[in-house]
């Protein structure tokens, strides 16, 4: 027990600053210059339009030949231009303190505390470290290899329709690639600093939910069921702790509806790309200057991936943990209210175990095992008709 006295269920202090600050940076703060933006723009609006003239050429002037060298860079395309899509649209409506007062981190005692601010620095780690290795790979795109051509078609029209125009345009196209690098990431970091959010609340709840029935100043357990002054006490605590799950619901149904759609597209786009990496090695395109494109990228796609599915599917973990504190409750002390009380926090936290954004699919394992599938699927049906 953490040892909270009754004050300590009066209202909570709001946290100060933001204890992600960093993360936020990398996801949001980054982007709000008017000047990035009208950058981003120009990025968007680039690719897409390339992409376009890939999709024509590739219906109706490439060979089948020609077809599946430019497969690959053509279905990984869809995966940044999202992002650069989400970080000019979605990136401001994700900020966590619109949706619910978020308590500080020193708010149920050291322990908690220390606890947090631990996961708050292997997270900012992690993030400054994934974002170094993604910077890297996109630095490998900067290096002109000689069969790009081959690999990403707007090369070869800027080569066959623009000679004089080539190394200009080939220029803008290679630096759009390393900034790709980056924004490529920002959306997952978006994610996570707004899911690391609720589980930080949620561990600071579960301090508060496991001591509701305190009861070391009201005698034995024999005792609690007729003393008046504790079944007040374990009242106010109910009472308490169920206006703080009903702010959880009310930032469940606020802000996880608006990014359902967000989380699902990525999964499709995450899944196509990595169909593309995959897909790359079976082209017969792979030469030794991409070595090190393919495998840092691998490892960054991999990594930022991992770091999602981790945060959703531990957040999950740790509302379990708040219904598991529930349970430990000794309820048969409570009076009949208090009991009723129970029973109303039980059925809300029953509402609120998932970062859900589909009937079916939360942020978790199972999402993650989910889209390995679906890229193994394709990459066998396709394997299976080399």
């Amino acid at each position: 027990m953490i040892g909270l006295t009754n004050g300590d269920y009066s209202p909570r202090p709001s946290m100060e600053g933001d204890c992600l600050k960093i993360l936020k940076f990398f996801a949001v703060d980054i982007f709000n210059p008017k000047i990035v933006r009208f950058f981003l723009w120009i990025m968007l609006l680039y690719h897409v339009v390339f992409t376009l003239v890939t999709a024509y050429f590739m219906l109706y002037v490439l060979s089948n030949s020609e077809i599946i060298g430019y497969t690959p860079a053509f279905l990984g395309n869809f995966y940044p231009m999202l992002c650069v899509w989400s970080v000019l649209f979605i990136s401001r409506l994700i900020y966590v303190k619109e949706d619910m007062p978020l308590w500080a981190i020193d708010t149920a005692g050291a322990k908690v505390q220390a606890s947090i601010k631990r996961k708050i620095f292997l997270y900012t780690a992690f993030g400054i470290f994934n974002l170094v290795l993604s910077l890297s790979a996109g630095s490998f795109y900067l290096k002109n290899v000689s069969e790009d051509v081959n690999v990403f078609l707007a090369l070869r029209i800027f080569r066959d329709y623009f000679p004089n125009y080539y190394q200009v345009l080939d220029l803008i196209y290679r630096l759009i690639y390393f900034c790709f690098s980056y924004l490529m990431v920002a959306p997952s970091y978006l994610l996570i600093y707004y899911i690391l959010h609720v589980r930080i609340q949620a561990i600071i709840f579960a301090a508060y939910v496991a001591h509701i029935d305190g009861h070391s100043d009201y005698g034995t357990d024999i005792d609690l069921f007729d003393n008046e002054e504790f079944q007040s006490e374990v009242e106010r605590r109910f009472k308490f702790c169920i206006k703080r799950q009903i702010e959880f619901l009310l930032m469940e149904s606020k802000k996880l509806s608006q990014i359902s759609n967000l989380i699902a597209a990525f999964s499709l786009a995450g899944c196509l790309f990595g169909i593309s990496i995959i897909f790359h090695l079976f082209t017969g395109q792979l030469i030794q200057e991409y070595y090190f494109r393919i495998g840092l990228t691998s490892l960054a796609a991999i990594a930022t991936f991992s770091a999602f599915i981790y945060t959703g599917q531990s957040t999950e973990v740790q509302i379990e943990l708040v219904d598991n504190a529930i349970d430990n409750l000794c309820w048969y002390n409570f009076n009949r209210s208090n009991k009723l009380l129970y029973l109303i926090a039980k059925a809300d936290l029953a509402r609120v175990r998932k970062i859900k954004f589909s009937g079916q699919w939360a942020v978790n394992y199972d999402l993650g095992f989910a889209i390995v599938k679906g890229i193994y699927s394709i990459i066998s049906v396709v394997v299976s008709m080399w």
